[in-house]
């Protein structure tokens, strides 16, 4: 993730300007590296969307949307809860993030270790959400394949049955016909033999 990525950058950083070694250009030079990553980590808040909706920030709309709801089922009690994560700047703490002074990068140094540790187990929760999602689909899925499954077994003919059943009624027609015409040819042969 981007985000995680930006923010072990800044443990990185940090750990560079925790050291009395530094001096005043070096740190500048850190602190516009620092600046382009708090962009970018505010960045990425602001613009993971879905259908409208920030994924990774807070949301312009007033009820704020702090959870996602899916149906997972056919059923009204077949839903999961996804728990949205704020990653803004604001949210992490890193608003004022600094390495201007050694003081300050310990204190960035610190912050920035607590972030990695809060978005890992975020990651970790989402993508075993993310797991039971899939899950879910994958039952969905067979399900579906099973019902149409069913369905074309109950539409379309068997076409051996009904191959076997062609040929069962067409030596009955046969049978049938074979025993009228016996019948018939009986019937003569007695009135022949019974009126000469």
């Amino acid at each position: 993730m981007k985000t995680n990525e930006d923010v072990q950058r800044l443990y990185e950083i940090s750990v560079m300007a925790a050291n009395d070694t530094m001096d005043d250009d070096s740190r500048s030079g850190l602190q516009v590296e620092v600046n382009e990553l708090l962009s970018s980590i505010q960045q990425t808040a602001d613009t993971v969307q879905f259908n409208t909706h920030n994924l990774l920030g807070s949301n312009s709309r007033q009820d704020k949307l702090k959870k996602l709801s899916f149906q997972i089922g056919s059923g009204s009690n077949q839903n999961m809860t996804i728990d949205l994560i704020d990653l803004t700047t604001g949210s992490l703490g890193l608003s004022n993030a600094s390495v201007e002074t050694r003081d300050t990068a310990k204190q960035l140094l610190q912050l920035s270790q607590n972030v990695i540790t809060n978005i890992a187990g975020q990651l970790t929760r989402l993508g075993s959400q993310y797991s039971a999602l899939e899950h879910n689909l994958d039952n969905s899925m067979v399900l579906q394949y099973n019902l149409t499954t069913i369905e074309s077994n109950i539409r379309d003919a068997d076409m051996g049955k009904e191959t076997m059943l062609l040929a069962i009624n067409k030596v009955l027609t046969e049978a049938t016909y074979s025993l009228h015409k016996f019948s018939d040819d009986q019937k003569q042969h007695f009135e022949k033999v019974l009126f000469e």
